[in-house]
């Protein structure tokens, strides 16, 4: 039976073809999510972030310090790498593997939760620069494990491809993150609330037309009940225009009062 754990420090352990495909798969997989992660921030840092996070300068200085988040990140990554090399070789690399994966995966949900500046102030771009430099240090914790752990557990022939499949992973993130956000900027766009006092207008405007409508649906009923006798033809125009008629009713058969004229 081959065992599945890391080799101890300073050791290297040739897996099975078997074992060997599944290292691979999941050092790919690892990176393409952590590149996905890193990168999509990097595209929403340019188009986003600045008129949620940096509204009280203006546009240009927003996205001056939008940018600058985005390389917080970066300079975060050399730390990731040193912290996470440091647990791989005491605990394990799968074991900071999952971890890094974790945590970029938690850090990226609450980047997306975040509160914007209108919201809870100043906090909300600090909050952005300390998630992001834990976004950095997942990334250089993750990548370097990754292709360590692909190249300890190679054979001597294949150590270089092992530990460039790791790296395929970045192009393969950053692909898949400008996709799924250029998918999202071509929904449409959603149709805005109106304001306060347009609001209360266009309420005030429909209580009017149901108001309306039901006096004249009482006026029809009312008209309708009642017993109208038949009246007389007349030649003139008036004759057949009669109160009740004027008063909302459909029916041009409404009593006449004989010699009624109207003024002038």
């Amino acid at each position: 039976m081959t065992s599945t754990t890391d080799p101890a420090p300073g050791t290297t352990t040739e897996a099975s073809p078997r074992e060997m495909r599944r290292v691979l798969a999941s050092s790919f997989i690892g990176t393409t999510i952590e590149y996905y992660d890193f990168i999509l921030y990097a595209t929403a840092a340019s188009i986003v972030f600045g008129a949620v996070f940096f509204t009280g300068v203006g546009p240009g200085v927003a996205q001056i310090l939008s940018f600058g988040t985005l390389a917080a990140g970066y300079f975060a990554r050399p730390i990731g790498g040193i912290v996470f090399g440091h647990l791989g070789d005491r605990v394990g690399r799968k074991s900071m593997l999952v971890v890094s994966v974790v945590l970029m995966g938690v850090v990226s949900t609450l980047i997306g939760l975040l509160p914007s500046t209108a919201q809870i102030g100043v906090a909300a771009p600090l909050l952005l620069v300390f998630l992001r430099i834990l976004q950095g240090v997942a990334v250089g914790g993750e990548w370097g494990g990754a292709m360590l752990l692909g190249f300890e557990r190679a054979g001597k022939r294949s150590r270089g491809f092992a530990a460039s499949v790791a790296y395929m992973g970045a192009p393969a993130g950053t692909i898949a993150g400008t996709l799924v956000l250029s998918a999202f900027t071509m929904l449409p766009a959603r149709t805005s609330c109106p304001g306060a006092g347009e609001f209360h207008s266009c309420s005030a405007r429909s209580s009017r037309s149901s108001g309306s409508s039901s006096a004249c649906a009482r006026r029809s009923r009312r008209c309708s009940r009642r017993p109208w006798p038949r009246p007389r033809r007349s030649r003139s125009r008036w004759a057949r225009s009669s109160p009740a008629t004027r008063a909302g009713c459909s029916s041009p058969w409404a009593p006449v009062s004989p010699g009624r004229r109207p003024r002038g």
